[in-house]
């Protein structure tokens, strides 16, 4: 049953180790001595365009192949080329992987990092992950009556102030949010007023790679809700490297 395609030499066929154009398949067997021996076999003319299948390949160093179709497993511990890779079950990678060209995929999980060279979204943007802790700042340590909630992620949220029938004059840190994983490095962060207090409120934040405050330099007034978004993105240049001499 192996793929016949001509040789280099007049007139005799080879087996074909890779794709490409091949003029049939054996159907007897062959047993040379050595490279250069030939005989006859019967064949199944078919012409036709030979795309090998891999199965269970292990220890394989370097893989070059215009077109793939993997069946079953394939381990590949050098470098693998091909133009067109066809998977029919998972794929798992447990190193980096690099694609110079377009990639489109229907649904996508990525447990770890990735980095991105360029994003683009045609549709919404959702996050996910756990809830930040959530505690009262020392503007409002002494007010009581005061109810703190935080709905939303280390990457954007809401949270609401409710004061109740306490006032306070006292400014600066209203609200900690504490990450539930620290960033790298103090993250860029932008908060918005939900209502006509929070805006006019001019808050702020002050921020560290394992959370922020929200701050305000006027007193909070009494029996007031206050809500303020949250988006959070976190931006670092790449390092130079020395160059030696």
């Amino acid at each position: 049953g192996d793929p016949i395609t001509i040789s280099e030499t007049p007139g005799v066929g080879t087996k074909a180790n890779g794709p490409g154009r091949i003029i049939g398949y054996a159907l007897t067997g062959f047993d040379p001595s050595s490279q250069e021996d030939t005989g006859t076999i019967e064949i199944f003319v078919k012409t036709e365009t030979y795309i090998p299948s891999v199965q269970d390949a292990s220890g394989v160093t370097t893989v070059m192949l215009q077109t793939t179709q993997i069946i079953g497993d394939l381990t590949v511990e050098g470098i693998i080329t091909t133009t067109t890779l066809i998977v029919t079950g998972d794929a798992e990678f447990q190193g980096n992987v690099t694609v110079a060209g377009l990639t489109t995929l229907a649904n996508v999980v990525i447990e770890g990092q990735a980095q991105l060279q360029e994003l683009t979204l045609s549709g919404q943007l959702a996050t996910e992950g756990e809830l930040p802790i959530l505690t009262v700042g020392s503007a409002l340590e002494n007010v009581l009556g005061v109810n703190i909630t935080n709905d939303g992620t280390d990457t954007a949220g809401t949270v609401i102030i409710e004061i109740g029938d306490s006032a306070t004059q006292e400014i600066g840190q209203i609200v900690i949010i504490e990450f539930s994983e620290s960033y790298s490095t103090p993250p860029k962060i932008v908060i918005s007023g939900n209502n006509g207090k929070s805006a006019k409120l001019g808050a702020y934040v002050d921020r560290t790679a394992d959370g922020f405050s929200i701050m305000a330099d006027d007193p909070l007034e009494e029996n007031t809700t206050y809500s303020f978004d949250y988006i959070i993105i976190e931006a670092s240049n790449p390092v130079d490297e020395p160059i030696e001499e």
